[in-house]
C-alpha cells in the first residue's frame, strides 16, 4: 500500500478567536490572536496521511473548519465544518487530523482554519 503524506503547512486562511458564551467565575484571561497568529502557539501538528484510496480516485474541494481548543491542556477538544466543498472523506480525515493538534496551554480557545485539497490520479494541488 502507497501513502501520500500531505503537510499541513500548505495555504490556510484563519481567523483565531476566543470561545462564545460567558466567562466562568473562575475565570483564566486567554488572548485571541489575530489571524494566522494561532501558528505561533501550535505545539503539535502531524501530518495529514491521504489514503491511497482517494489518491487514485482524485478529490478536490475546500473547507472551513472551527476548533475548540481546552485553554487548560492546549488539547483539540471540539471540530466543527463551518462549510465545504469538499468530500465527506476529506473531511473526516482532516477532522481526524486535527484532534491530535496540541497548542501551548492558556493562549487561544478557538481557532477557524480553511484546507483546501485537489488531488488526481497524477498530482496534488493544496489551496
Amino acid at each position: 500500500m502507497i501513502k501520500l503524506v500531505l503537510s499541513v503547512t500548505f495555504a490556510t486562511a484563519v481567523i483565531a478567536s476566543s470561545a462564545f458564551g460567558k466567562p466562568s467565575k473562575s475565570s483564566t484571561k486567554t488572548t485571541t490572536a489575530p489571524a494566522r497568529d494561532w501558528e505561533r502557539y501550535l505545539i503539535s501538528a502531524p501530518e495529514v496521511v491521504i489514503p491511497e484510496v482517494i489518491v487514485r480516485t482524485g478529490s478536490s474541494g475546500s473547507t472551513l473548519f472551527r476548533l475548540s481548543i481546552n485553554p487548560k491542556d492546549g488539547t483539540v477538544t471540539e471540530v466543527k465544518v463551518r462549510w465545504s466543498t469538499a468530500t465527506k472523506k476529506l473531511n473526516a480525515i482532516y477532522i481526524m487530523n486535527f484532534f491530535q493538534w496540541r497548542f501551548q496551554p492558556g493562549t487561544i480557545t478557538s481557532v477557524e482554519i480553511e484546507r483546501g485539497i485537489r488531488i488526481t490520479n497524477s498530482q496534488t494541488i493544496y489551496h
